[in-house]
C-alpha cells in the first residue's frame, strides 16, 4: 500500500512502513514531500503527482526516481507543476490534473517502449483554456478526473463546473451549474464547493457523484447531471466515500 503525504511517501509492506522523502539536489527521490496524488500503471511504476515539484515515476525494482517537469519552452513537457490528480484510460493513457497548467496526458505504451529514443518517450501533449473552439477547458486549475465508460475523461474544476473530454476526438463539452444541477446551457457562476469525490459508476446510464454538500448523478440519456438531494450532515465535509 502506498500513501501520499504532505510529508512524503509512505510505503506499507503489511508489516513495516517505509517512508521516503525529497532529498535536496539529489534527483533520485522524490522532487517535492507534499504528495497530492498517485496511480500505478499496468507496467508496476508509480506515478507521483507533487505540489509544486511537477511528476515523478518511481520504480520499486529499480529504487529509481524519475522526473518531470514544466518547461515553458517546451510544448511537450508536463502542463504545470503542481499535479492535484491523476488516473490511467483503458487505452493506457495518463491523465494529469494540474493546478493552473491544464490538463496534460502522456501516453504510456510509448513510455515503456524501449525501442523509441528517450526523448520520444516522454512526450506530454495538453490541453488548457488557451486552445482551439471546442477543444479547450473553461479552467486550468484541475482538481479532479474520472474516467467514464464512454471513452470521455471527467474534469472536475476550481470554477465548480465540469469539463467532459473526449479521448478519441478532443473534444471538450463544458457543464454548468443550474438550479436542478449542471447541464450545458447553464450558466457560468463560479461556485465555492469545487472539489468533487467519489464517482461510482452506474452500469447503464452513467455515474453517481458527491461533493462536499450534495450528491449528483449524471444521465447519459438528456446528456445533464441532475442534482439528487443535499447531505444530511452537521457539518459540510461531504462525500468520503460511496460503494
Amino acid at each position: 500500500m502506498w500513501f501520499g503525504t504532505r510529508d512524503g511517501l509512505d510505503r506499507y509492506d503489511g508489516y513495516t512502513f517505509r517512508h521516503s522523502r525529497s532529498k535536496p539536489f539529489n534527483e533520485n527521490s522524490l522532487p517535492n514531500n507534499v504528495v497530492l496524488s498517485l496511480v500505478e500503471d499496468p507496467w508496476g511504476l508509480i506515478w507521483i503527482g507533487t505540489d509544486g515539484g511537477g511528476l515523478c515515476a518511481y520504480d520499486r525494482t529499480q529504487d529509481t526516481y524519475t522526473h518531470f517537469h514544466h518547461d515553458p519552452a517546451n510544448t511537450q513537457s508536463l502542463g504545470g507543476g503542481s499535479v492535484s490528480t491523476l488516473v490511467i484510460d483503458s487505452a493506457r493513457t495518463l491523465w494529469i490534473g494540474t493546478s493552473g497548467g491544464g490538463l496534460s496526458r502522456l501516453d504510456l505504451c510509448a513510455y515503456h517502449n524501449p525501442s523509441l529514443p528517450a526523448r520520444e518517450r516522454a512526450r506530454f501533449s495538453t490541453v488548457t483554456t488557451r486552445g482551439a473552439d471546442g477543444k479547450r477547458l473553461s479552467s486550468d486549475e484541475v482538481l479532479g478526473l474520472y474516467v467514464n465508460s464512454d471513452a470521455s475523461i471527467w474534469a472536475t474544476l476550481s470554477t465548480g463546473n465540469f469539463d467532459r473530454i473526449d479521448i478519441r476526438s478532443g473534444a471538450v463539452r463544458t457543464y454548468w451549474w443550474a438550479p436542478d444541477g449542471y447541464r450545458t446551457d447553464g450558466r457560468p457562476v463560479t461556485r465555492s464547493r469545487g472539489l468533487r469525490f467519489c464517482f461510482l459508476p452506474m452500469v447503464s446510464h452513467g455515474f453517481i457523484f458527491g461533493d462536499k454538500a450534495q450528491v449528483f448523478e449524471y444521465r447519459s440519456n438528456d446528456d445533464r447531471i441532475h442534482n439528487v438531494g443535499a447531505l444530511h450532515t452537521p457539518r459540510v465535509d461531504g462525500v468520503r466515500a460511496v460503494i
